[in-house]
């Protein structure tokens, strides 16, 4: 179990929390290599776009899932939802049989 700083107060002890929704957020939204002190972190989502190479859907559904948990969240459940040609990924994160779960869409 992983804890984030999410708040500083002053002249008091810092304020730890799970974030694991806000981390799952930032893993599928950085570009890989895009970050100069964390080369590694995010997803390499112009492979996946710009490539000439064409993936099914659960490739690329599988290889978030893979970022994800590299990056030390748990995946409970993927969701897909195919909508006006366009295929929506929705990832429950959080811990089985815990009720501090979330949803990311």
């Amino acid at each position: 179990m992983i804890t984030d700083i999410v708040e500083v107060k002053d002249e008091s002890d810092l304020v730890l929390a799970r974030s694991d929704i806000a981390r799952a957020g930032n893993v599928i939204a950085v570009q890989l290599g895009s970050l100069e002190y964390a080369p590694a972190f995010g997803v390499d989502l112009k492979f996946f776009l710009v490539s000439e190479y064409q993936f099914q859907n659960q490739s690329f559904q599988a290889y978030l899932i893979n970022r994800l948990v590299e990056s030390q969240v748990n995946v409970v459940q993927c969701i897909e939802v195919i909508q006006n040609f366009m295929n929506i990924y929705r990832f429950e994160i959080g811990e089985p049989g815990n009720n501090t779960q979330g949803l990311i869409r």
